[in-house]
């Protein structure tokens, strides 16, 4: 699946939406980058305000600095909703990974 600033339809955060959306235990999520739009943002909000455990691992490091910036400008929000943030210290990660429920 494709996506990225030049796909209009944002394929994978309407996947995640929609994973978010129907979740009843956890949604761990990874990304290279964090950027979320308003409907990512408010899906995410949502399920951990539901009670579902939701978790981000997100790049501490990017090739694109200024997304990092942008995305953290995210944290404070989501923390207040119960959402839990880690950043993948290592190195840079683009893994697009998404964990749902009981698939594990």
């Amino acid at each position: 699946m494709t996506d990225g600033p030049d796909n209009a339809d944002d394929l994978i955060q309407m996947s995640i939406v929609l994973m978010l959306n129907s979740a009843r235990h956890r949604v761990w999520l990874t990304a290279g980058y964090f950027v979320p739009k308003e409907p990512l943002l408010t899906a995410l909000q949502l399920a951990a305000r539901r009670g579902v455990d939701v978790r981000l691992l997100i790049s501490e490091k990017s090739d694109h600095p200024m997304l990092v910036n942008v995305g953290r400008s995210f944290y404070e929000e989501l923390l207040r909703f119960g959402v839990k943030i880690y950043e993948y210290e290592a190195g840079i990660s683009h893994a697009k990974v998404a964990l749902v429920d009981e698939d594990w």
